[in-house]
């Protein structure tokens, strides 16, 4: 039988120990030795730099002088320089734990542009900020008119996603779910001389053509689709980084992609692997909503979705450079309907006529500019 007089001496016994214990253990902890946490070891080895001027989302125009205001706070590492940096370029270096500089915001490309404060101590980095601020063209787009010098037939069933002129036909991408296709329609007539349905579950969006090859695009699938131009057999499918395909249209070298955003991008027409982007602005601020794109003459033309104009974008710089006005061209009945909105743009190069129509438009409509696009 258990001595219950003996379990409980020993039971007392380890209890007082673990008291004498608890000083110990508290000045393992508390003491000059004390392990301290790595981000706690960042945190004080960080210097602490504050952007005094611009404010992040501050607006500037092209023409407009940016002044950029930057103080640290070194802490216990000290700072010997302070970098101004746009992107990999430095713009200016400071030895002072404070530094100032003027920049030209036209010296920047169109949109957002990140600025970088970055503090050094003998030639490591102890810190660094960053502001965002935006760049918009000084001056509002030209004003381009146009008319009508003929119309022609077009499938009000058809809904029109991409368009491109060749040889007296037009070559048309079409969407919805279900009803989605590629055609080939004579320009005069409207009737349809080849045809390919995609798959059921696949909305088709824009086009483009380029070396004997129609590359069209899917909606939400990321997903593209590359035929033969003259058979219109299916040649491969080729996958895409965007979330999105809108409009697609080559410029010779590259293929410019557009995702419903103010944004375009270049792809690469081998890998369709993005390799770059611009941002579209006017003198206002974000274009968005591109959508069917036309290159013409190093300009690329651009619909917005639901409105009554096709601007024409800079793709190197992103400026909108012109505005062509079609509202007046959209029937009454379809004014607010967000299914039979302005889309499709074609160039007939021998003639610098458009051709323009719209989702589920009885019409193709060929019209003359009142400036030429050089």
């Amino acid at each position: 039988m258990v001595n219950l007089y003996s379990l409980f001496m020993i039971s007392r016994i380890q209890f007082l120990a673990a008291l004498l214990m608890l000083p110990l253990l508290n000045s393992c902890h508390d003491g000059p030795s004390r392990v301290v946490p790595t981000e706690e070891r960042n945190q004080k080895s960080a210097a602490r730099i504050s952007i005094l001027e611009p404010l992040s989302g501050t607006r500037f125009t092209e023409k407009e002088t940016v002044t950029i205001k930057a103080v640290t706070d070194t802490g216990s590492v000290g700072c010997d320089s302070l970098q101004l940096l746009q992107g990999n370029v430095v713009l200016a270096t400071s030895k002072e734990p404070s530094l100032m500089h003027t920049w030209q915001a036209g010296s920047a490309r169109f949109g957002k542009n990140r600025l970088y404060i970055r503090s050094y101590k003998n030639g490591t980095i102890t810190g660094s900020a960053q502001v965002m601020i935006i760049v918009l063209p000084a001056s509002p787009p030209s004003e381009i008119k146009a008319e009508v010098v003929q119309k022609y037939p077009h499938d009000s069933l058809a809904y029109t996603q991409g368009l491109y002129y060749e040889g007296g036909f037009l070559y048309e991408s079409t969407g919805q779910y279900r009803r989605s296709s590629l055609r080939k329609v004579a320009l005069t007539t409207g009737e349809i001389q080849q045809s390919v349905n995609l798959p059921d579950d696949v909305f088709g969006e824009g086009l483009a053509i380029f070396d004997g090859k129609i590359l069209q695009l899917s909606w939400k699938n990321k997903t593209a689709f590359l035929y033969d131009k003259a058979t219109f057999q299916l040649l491969k499918k080729v996958q895409y980084p965007i979330d999105e395909g809108w409009g697609l249209t080559w410029d010779g070298n590259f293929l410019w992609m557009s995702d419903g955003s103010e944004i375009l991008y270049r792809m690469d027409p081998e890998t369709f692997a993005e390799a770059g982007e611009t941002e579209v602005y006017d003198h206002q601020g974000a274009v968005p909503q591109l959508n069917e794109l036309e290159y013409i003459n190093g300009k690329i033309f651009a619909n917005v979705y639901g409105k009554g104009f096709i601007v024409i974008i800079d793709p190197e710089t992103g400026r909108v450079d012109g505005k062509i006005d079609l509202g007046w061209l959209i029937p009454e009945r379809y004014k607010g309907n967000y299914d039979k909105v302005l889309n499709g743009i074609a160039w007939n190069p021998a003639n610098g006529h458009l051709f323009v129509t719209g989702k589920e438009w009885p019409y193709i409509y060929e019209v003359r500019l009142s400036k030429q696009v050089k």
